[in-house]
C-alpha cells in the first residue's frame, strides 16, 4: 500500500513586478554592453545576440505592463480580506 499523500502547500505570493523589472533591466544592460562590441559581433557573425537582448528588453516591457496590471487588479481582493 502506498502512504497517504500530504496536502499540497498553498501557492506563494511573489512580487511579479519586481521579477519582470529585474529581467527587463538585465536585458537592457546586456543590450547596452553589446553596443560597445558591434564590430566584434559583426566579425564573428554574432549580431543575433544584440537583437536577442533588444527583443528580450521589449518583451520584458510588455511583461512589466502585464505584471503591473495584474497587481492593480489583485488589490481590491486583498482589501476585502482585511
Amino acid at each position: 500500500m502506498s502512504p497517504a499523500l500530504r496536502p499540497a502547500p498553498s501557492p506563494r505570493e511573489i512580487n511579479t513586478v519586481r521579477v519582470a523589472l529585474a529581467g527587463t533591466t538585465l536585458s537592457l544592460v546586456g543590450f547596452l554592453v553589446l553596443l560597445f562590441f558591434i564590430p566584434d559581433l559583426r566579425r564573428a557573425d554574432a549580431m543575433i545576440w544584440l537583437w536577442s537582448f533588444l527583443s528580450a528588453f521589449l518583451v520584458g516591457l510588455w511583461g512589466l505592463g502585464i505584471a503591473v496590471w495584474q497587481g492593480k487588479a489583485r488589490l481590491p481582493d486583498e482589501r476585502k480580506d482585511r
